[in-house]
């Protein structure tokens, strides 16, 4: 038989699956100048001010196949552009299938069931809530933002709601440092109003190294727009080992200003420990690129208050 007709053969029969599959491939990629003033907690040096550039959390790529109900999604953080490109791979790794009336069965790595569920619009930055006083987290790598390995997940609809769970069915430490872990999370919208909840439980600590004992965390929290305003108040509850409980209670409002332009004030009580505050400004350029800049303190009970104020962009593709 003729080999260049062997060869268009096979490269046919290889390329079937690729020309069945949908794949998107998506990312974004951004970077904060921040200072601190003297004293402060996230200076390198507490007794002068600094000054920094991070690009931590914001930089990722993610590519999403679909074939039939199946689908399939890998999903990896990069940065660093002070010292050129470095990954983390499997920040996502998951594969499922959509069983039909809104309902899918996934396994692998994938975002916890409470991540952003509050829809943070400064997420990846340095104005963010999560893991600061804000939210009361555990002190495991397991609380309300993370992203979790072995996961069996189910999705559903349930009435106007979204359900989701999560269970790491493992029972060994050395094949998943968060062995019997799940997560319960759930939103929905009623009269207006953008709602939510979740409960998870971490058995691994920041290093991944399995634990005894759970580490609870529970979140809950509601949203709604009046006239350009969307106001947002999201309530954290996390138990340690040590039986340590945290809540911390956080109200923001996010203004329209028009012509892509908004504006952001945020305060937070954390039980014991202290307060959070947030000022900030947003401009959208375009569909995916924004630019924004602002203050966030964090005051302690007792101490020194710490202050950082900056500014960045993000680029979503």
């Amino acid at each position: 038989m003729n080999k260049k007709i062997i060869a268009i053969a096979v490269a046919t029969v290889m390329a079937a699956p690729l020309a069945m599959a949908d794949v998107k491939v998506s990312g974004r990629i951004g970077g904060h100048l921040t200072s601190t003033p003297k004293g402060g907690s996230h200076g390198v040096d507490a007794t002068k001010s600094s000054r920094d550039f991070a690009d931590n959390g914001t930089g990722r790529i993610q590519f999403d196949g679909t074939v039939g109900n199946g689908f399939a999604r890998i999903a990896m953080d990069v940065r660093n552009m002070q010292g050129g490109l470095t990954s983390v791979p499997g920040r996502e790794m998951m594969a499922g299938y959509k069983l039909g009336g809104g309902s899918s069965l996934a396994f692998g790595r994938m975002a916890g069931a409470a991540k952003n569920l509050e829809k943070d619009p400064y997420i990846t930055t340095f104005l963010q809530v999560r893991n600061t006083w804000a939210e009361a987290v555990t002190a495991k790598q397991f609380g309300s933002s993370s992203f979790i390995g072995s996961l069996i997940q189910y999705k559903a609809k349930v009435g106007g709601a979204k359900l989701t769970v999560q269970f790491d069915p493992t029972d060994n430490s050395n094949t998943s440092a968060n062995a019997g872990h799940y997560g319960l999370g759930i939103s929905g919208k009623t009269s207006g109003i953008t709602w939510w909840a979740s409960y998870n439980n971490g058995k691994a600590n920041g290093a991944g190294t399995a634990t005894s004992a759970n580490e609870t965390n529970a979140k809950f929290g509601a949203s709604m727009k009046m006239g350009t305003v969307k106001l947002t108040l999201n309530v954290t509850d996390s138990e340690a080992t040590n039986k340590n409980k945290t809540t911390a209670t956080t109200f923001w409002a996010d203004f329209n200003l028009g012509g892509g332009l908004s504006a952001d004030v945020g305060y937070a009580g954390n039980g014991d420990k202290g307060t959070w505050t947030r000022v900030a400004i947003n401009k959208k350029l375009n569909k995916g690129t924004n630019i924004y800049a602002g203050a966030v303190n964090t005051t302690p009970k007792s101490g020194t208050a710490d202050t950082v104020i900056g500014g960045g962009m993000i680029v979503k593709f």
